[in-house]
């Protein structure tokens, strides 16, 4: 949330000035500009935040600069920020490559389901045996960083993603079907599990790890799920979408 924060701010700042988010020509739609215009200010008037309350003091006639009003922005809004804003700016390919990824759309789709997480999360929603959004995240197929194994095969057709996803288990050297062999999945089982991947909680875990490794943040969270995963060791874990050998992959192998 911070780093996205701080993207945002620096590279539109630098290219449209200080005060970029009051322009309607940069969002897709001006019913968009106005939406979120109407979110950050509602957010920045209500912030308690001593910084915030300062800035206000400081300058009560002008409109507060992109730092200032972001500042009060949650990981939500950063979300539909980015999201909104349009296709055809350099900055949104270049925020993405920042995060590791090569297309802003990958982008969208993460920072959108991981905000759908951070939320059920926030509230003490139930995640385990539950999608954690109804849109399903985005599978690229080419990574910028040690990410897990899985191809997108278009020929194939499984549930409402349009697509088969196969992950493929690192340890034995050879590309294989997951799930059916190691958890004796029926074929519909088997189905199932691979076209509701893009939805299961491993992916979204994946993702934000894969983003904090991205931008060098510490890696607690990756530290975590493997400790978790050691301690109930019991757990049919594959239920959330993790596979068998998941801890091969490079996403879960990798170093600083």
């Amino acid at each position: 949330e911070i780093c996205m924060r701080a993207q945002l701010v620096y590279h539109l700042g630098l290219a449209y000035g200080e005060r970029w988010y009051l322009d309607d020509k940069l969002y897709s739609s001006k019913n968009e500009c106005r939406s979120i215009l109407s979110n950050l200010e509602y957010e920045y008037e209500r912030s308690a935040n001593p910084m915030v309350v300062r800035y206000k003091s400081s300058k009560p006639d002008t409109r507060p600069e992109a730092w200032a009003i972001l500042e009060t922005a949650t990981f939500g809004m950063l979300s539909k920020i980015f999201r909104s804003l349009r296709d055809s700016l350099p900055q949104k390919q270049t925020i993405a490559h920042h995060f590791g990824l090569q297309s802003h759309r990958d982008l969208s789709s993460w920072l959108n389901g991981l905000s759908s997480l951070r939320n059920k999360v926030a509230h003490h929603a139930r995640l385990w045996g539950d999608v954690v959004s109804t849109r399903k995240i985005s599978l690229p197929s080419y990574m910028m960083n040690p990410w897990i194994k899985f191809k997108v095969h278009s020929e194939h057709s499984l549930g409402q993603s349009g697509i088969s996803t196969y992950l493929e288990t690192v340890d034995s050297g050879a590309a294989k079907s997951l799930a059916k062999e190691d958890w004796d999945l029926t074929p519909q089982e088997e189905a199932e599990f691979l076209a509701n991947l893009p939805q299961s909680l491993y992916i979204y875990i994946c993702a934000a790890v894969y983003l904090c490794q991205a931008i060098g943040a510490p890696d607690s969270i990756r530290t975590n799920i493997i400790q978790l995963t050691r301690v109930y060791e019991d757990l049919p874990l594959h239920l959330q979408g993790f596979h068998h050998g998941w801890l091969s992959d490079p996403l879960w192998r990798h170093e600083e």
